[in-house]
């Protein structure tokens, strides 16, 4: 009987033990349920923000009507530039002597065409990081230069594709002319095969010119393209304000 007193009372312990331990877990699930009934409730009760920023505008339809505005606008820009380049070469070549049309092609026309050619190839290869430091020293027309450089492709295509294309055009018509001068004045209108002859060399002259120098200039571009970009900035920031 003894022994099994001493049993009973091993065990009793051991199950009062197990019995705490299982209201202790009771009692934590019971304040975590209420901590998680607390937070939803606190976030009901917040308010709800709404997104009040206006939707921004996607670029590519900036871009997009940029890409197809400026073909337009250099559409328009060749027709006035030819129409007046063309105007002037056959009002000052209908009664001029040879060397008066000669000056025409070579002095103006060529040199606008080479010219234009060599700034267009300036602005395209120059590098834009220097500028940046001269404007902070408010170099004079470095920011003029940062605007060029920032908007290379408009201004080689104004240059290069637009102006310089149309002096050579322009100064191919004028080879014709120079051409006619000199059939007319040597009396070769009757000699067929003369006639094309002239013609054709005229006007292999000029092209030959024109695209040799242009060839020549490029390399001239390209090493000078520095002091070429921040030449025009100093140029063209007499005619701004800001700068």
């Amino acid at each position: 009987m003894l022994e099994n007193n001493d049993k009973t009372d091993s065990v009793r312990p051991a199950e009062a033990s197990r019995a705490d331990s299982l209201q202790g877990l009771l009692a934590l699930r019971s304040q975590n349920s209420e901590r998680r009934g607390n937070a939803s409730e606190a976030e009901k009760s917040q308010p709800v923000i709404e997104n009040t920023k206006q939707p921004q505008k996607p670029k590519k339809e900036k871009k997009k009507k940029k890409f197809y505005s400026w073909p337009i606008k250099a559409f328009l820009v060749t027709f006035l530039l030819a129409v007046v380049f063309a105007f002037t070469v056959e009002i000052i070549t209908l009664n001029a002597p040879i060397v008066a049309i000669f000056i025409v092609i070579i002095v103006v026309l060529f040199i606008i065409s080479v010219f234009f050619d060599i700034v267009a190839l300036a602005v395209a290869s120059a590098d834009i990081t220097p500028f940046y430091a001269m404007a902070s020293r408010k170099q004079k027309g470095a920011k003029m230069s940062i605007k060029l450089l920032k908007n290379a492709e408009i201004v080689a295509n104004i240059c290069a594709d637009i102006i310089g294309e149309v002096c050579s055009i322009v100064s191919g018509a004028a080879g014709f002319g120079v051409a006619f001068k000199i059939i007319t004045e040597l009396s070769f209108e009757s000699d067929t095969w003369l006639r094309i002859f002239i013609t054709v060399l005229v006007s292999a002259v000029i092209a030959a010119a024109t695209v040799g120098t242009k060839a020549l200039t490029k390399r001239f571009a390209r090493n000078n393209s520095h002091k070429i970009v921040e030449w025009l900035g100093k140029v063209l920031s007499v005619f701004s304000r800001k700068n």
